[in-house]
């Protein structure tokens, strides 16, 4: 889907401007299956999660890619995952412990610490 010509997960008007500053939505944004049709636009412009992410088409290894090669920085990275690490960080605390899963806890609160 398109908004004024742009398609919305690469629209950072739509996303950045009005979504998160305006609104001051924390939350992450996640594309319709397959709605995605970028690396490079729609993470810079404040798209968090690409669907189906079983077998991404523009994320994945091609974010990596693209953040290697300097066309994404590690800042937006780190901006695009803090909101999704928040949320499994919550969910595992509401849950009062019972997904025990120790290790991988411990690394995303350091990952989101060091973020």
């Amino acid at each position: 889907n398109r908004l004024n010509g742009v398609f919305c997960t690469e629209n950072r008007w739509l996303l950045q401007d009005v979504l998160r500053d305006e609104w001051g939505f924390d939350g992450f944004v996640v594309s319709d299956w397959w709605g995605n049709r970028s690396t490079v636009p729609a993470i810079n412009a404040g798209l968090n999660v690409e669907m189906p992410g079983v077998e991404p088409r523009y994320f994945g290894h091609y974010l990596l890619d693209a953040v290697r090669r300097g066309d994404v920085s590690q800042d937006t990275l780190d901006k695009r995952c803090r909101p999704v690490l928040r949320t499994v960080l919550r969910d595992v605390e509401e849950t009062n412990g019972s997904v025990e899963i120790p290790d991988r806890t411990a690394l995303l609160r350091r990952a989101v610490s060091e973020s």
